[in-house]
């Protein structure tokens, strides 16, 4: 058994309740440790995160005035991103299948994400349950890689957004207290997807986000800001 495999069954439920508020950064410091502590045993729950990732993405794409639009059905002249409501909407309702969730739940899901980021007061009421949202999932690419001098391991699931590349990030081995960051790159090109101080032991996940498509990656690396290359990951 690797670090990754195994799960605790006792709390996959409760655990996965909250992985919607962990992705959005909605947890505070020790609801975050105590489902990345279940995160480090239970495969289900990181396959389920990773589905979550893109979420911060595609709401940063929503305005508030699709997100009303998607609420009430009215109407505007102006119809900014709207194709990305049914988008977002779809994995709200894969939240709300997955918990056996009634329509309420699926309300707090997208009523809280567009709030967090974007300051939206939304009305009290349900969404439409009897309107079919079509849902088109891409397919993840999933890498990992190990650095036997450095220690770190790391598995990282990259998912296609509308804006680029959402990353999840499942990784151990880096010694606490140390700064770093989990770059991609492309040819020359490069962006730093997310950032973090290890103030934890054992195994972390985080997630972000990135402009470079998919299949424009060619290398993750994590380092540290002073460059430091704790290990690299080539991107197939």
């Amino acid at each position: 058994m690797n670090a990754f495999d195994g799960r605790d069954a006792a709390g996959t439920t409760h655990v996965r309740l909250e992985l919607g508020a962990l992705v959005l950064g909605a947890l505070d410091a020790d609801e975050r440790a105590r489902v990345e502590a279940h995160l480090a045993g239970c495969d289900e729950c990181c396959a389920e995160l990773a589905e979550l990732a893109p979420l911060p993405g595609l709401l940063h794409r929503v305005s508030e005035a699709d997100v009303l639009r998607a609420f009430d059905g009215s109407t505007g002249a102006a119809e900014p991103d709207v194709d990305l409501v049914p988008a977002v909407i779809a994995l709200a309702d894969r939240e709300a299948r997955v918990h056996r969730a009634t329509r309420r739940r699926r309300w707090a899901v997208v009523g809280a994400a567009a709030t967090v980021l974007g300051g939206v007061a939304i009305a009290t009421g349900a969404l439409q349950s009897d309107t079919p949202v079509p849902s088109a999932e891409p397919t993840p690419v999933v890498v990992q890689a190990t650095d036997l001098a450095t220690g770190v391991r790391a598995q990282v699931t990259l998912t296609s957004s509308p804006v680029g590349t959402d990353l999840a990030l499942r990784l151990t081995g880096v010694p606490a207290g140390e700064e770093c960051r989990l770059v991609a790159t492309s040819g020359d090109q490069r962006d730093v997807t997310a950032s973090w101080d290890a103030t934890y032991t054992g195994e972390a996940t985080f997630t972000g986000s990135t402009h470079f498509a998919v299949d424009e990656i060619d290398m993750l690396v994590i380092e540290t800001p002073a460059g430091r290359t704790l290990l690299t990951m080539p991107v197939d």
